[in-house]
C-alpha cells in the first residue's frame, strides 16, 4: 500500500501534527512494509524534524515538500498515493481535499487533539475515514455519512516510547519526591516565551527540587532567560529521552497538545496552559475527568494555581497516585496500533 501523509509543524500549527504521524507512518511502515511518503510545507521545523526523524531510522520513508499555502494539485499528482492522510491544524479546505482526492484512493483526516475543524462538511462529503483524538467532540455535530470514524482517546497516535516509560514511572511510584524532578515543556514551538518564565517561577518557589526545562526544535533561541541554579535546559529530546524525563518527574506543567495526552499515558501529573481558546473545552474536560489541572490560556495563565498544582504533587502521595491512575484510565497507549489496523482494513477494501 502506497500512503502519503500530508502534515505541517511550526509556531502557528505546533509539532504534535508532525510527531504523531511520525509514529503512525513508521508503525505502518514496520507492521506492512507499506510505501510511506510525507509532504509538508518547505523550509519548516516540521519538515527539519521528519527529515532528521527518518534519517535516523529508515532512509526509504520519503520527505517531500511544498511551497505556499498548500499543496498543489500536481504534487498530488507525482505521489499518487492508495491512502493519503491529512493532518494539519483545523482540519483540510474543501479545495485541498479535491485536489488529495483526484489522485488518492482514499483520504483520511486527523483532528481532534485540541484545534477546532474549520470545515467540518467538506470533510463529512469528502472523506473515508476520519479520526478524532478527543475527549471533547460533540457526536451529534458529525453528520450521519458513509465516512467511518474512529472518535475519543483510544485512538490517540503516541510513541511506544511513552507507553514503556509508563511501565518504569509505575515501578518509580514509591521512590521519595527528592529522587525526581519537575519537568516543564511548553511544546514543541512555545510561541509565547513561557518555558523560561514558569521554569524560574518554579525554581524560586521549590528551591529543593530539580527543575528540568525542554525546549522543542521550534523554540526561539532567544527565550534561553533561565538564571536558577536548580534548573536544567535540556534540547529537542527526541521521544524516547522525553519519556525518560517524564518517568522520573513528580509532575509536569506544558501547553495543551500531544504533550499532555504522552504524559497521561505515562502517568506523570498534569498542569497545563492553553495557546488558544480552541483548546480550552478540551483542557477544561480533561480538568472535569481529574487528569490535568486547567491553568488558563497562556496569557491568563493562573501562576498561584500552578504552585498550588506542583505543592499538592510534591508533598501528597495520594494526589499523584490519583492522578495516575485516571490518567492509565483514559489512555492506555495502544492506540496507534488500533489506527493501524483500521487503515490496513481501509487499504484493503
Amino acid at each position: 500500500m502506497n500512503i502519503l501523509i500530508l502534515t505541517e509543524g511550526d509556531e502557528e500549527n505546533g509539532l504534535g501534527h508532525v510527531t504523531r504521524q511520525f509514529t503512525l507512518g513508521l508503525a505502518l511502515y514496520k507492521e506492512r512494509r507499506d510505501v510511506v511518503s510525507y509532504l509538508v510545507r518547505s523550509g519548516t521545523p516540521g519538515e527539519l524534524i521528519l527529515n532528521r526523524f527518518m534519517g535516523n531510522t529508515f532512509n526509504s520513508i520519503g520527505v517531500f515538500s511544498y511551497h505556499g499555502d498548500r499543496p498543489s494539485l500536481k504534487n498530488f499528482a507525482e505521489l499518487s498515493p492508495d491512502v493519503c492522510i491529512i493532518d494539519i491544524e483545523h482540519g483540510p479546505t474543501k479545495e485541498l481535499l479535491l485536489d488529495a482526492k483526484k489522485h488518492s484512493c482514499k483520504l483520511v483526516v486527523v483532528g481532534g487533539v485540541g484545534f477546532a475543524i474549520h470545515d467540518q462538511a467538506s470533510i463529512d462529503a469528502l472523506v473515508d475515514l476520519q479520526i478524532y483524538q478527543s475527549p471533547t467532540l460533540n457526536y451529534s455535530s458529525i453528520s450521519q455519512t458513509v465516512t467511518q470514524h474512529l472518535i475519543g482517546l483510544d485512538y490517540l497516535i503516541l510513541d511506544e516510547a511513552f507507553l514503556n516509560a509508563r511501565a518504569v514511572y509505575t515501578l518509580r511510584q514509591n521512590e521519595p519526591v527528592n529522587k525526581k524532578h519537575i519537568l516543564v515543556s511548553m511544546g514543541g514551538a512555545d510561541p509565547h516565551n513561557l518555558t523560561w518564565e514558569l521554569s524560574d517561577a518554579l525554581a524560586q518557589a521549590f528551591p529543593a527540587m530539580q527543575i528540568i526545562s525542554v525546549y522543542g526544535p521550534a523554540a526561539k533561541k532567544a527565550t534561553r532567560k533561565i538564571v536558577s541554579p536548580n534548573v536544567t535546559i535540556i534540547e529537542s529530546p527526541p521521544p524516547s529521552q522525553f519519556a525518560q524525563l517524564m518517568s522520573e518527574s513528580c509532575l509536569i506543567v506544558t501547553a495543551l497538545g500531544m504533550t499532555v495526552y504522552e504524559a497521561m499515558c505515562v502517568g506523570v501529573p498534569v498542569a497545563c496552559t492553553a495557546w488558544s481558546k480552541d483548546h480550552e473545552d478540551t483542557a477544561l474536560r480533561l480538568t472535569q475527568l481529574g487528569a490535568i489541572t486547567y491553568l488558563g490560556v497562556w496569557h491568563e495563565l493562573d501562576k498561584g494555581e500552578m504552585f498550588a498544582f506542583a505543592h499538592n504533587m510534591t508533598t501528597t502521595d495520594r494526589y499523584r497516585r490519583m492522578r495516575t491512575k485516571t490518567s492509565h484510565n483514559l489512555i492506555d497507549g495502544l492506540g496507534t496500533e488500533r489506527v493501524v489496523r483500521v487503515l490496513e482494513e481501509l487499504g484493503n477494501e
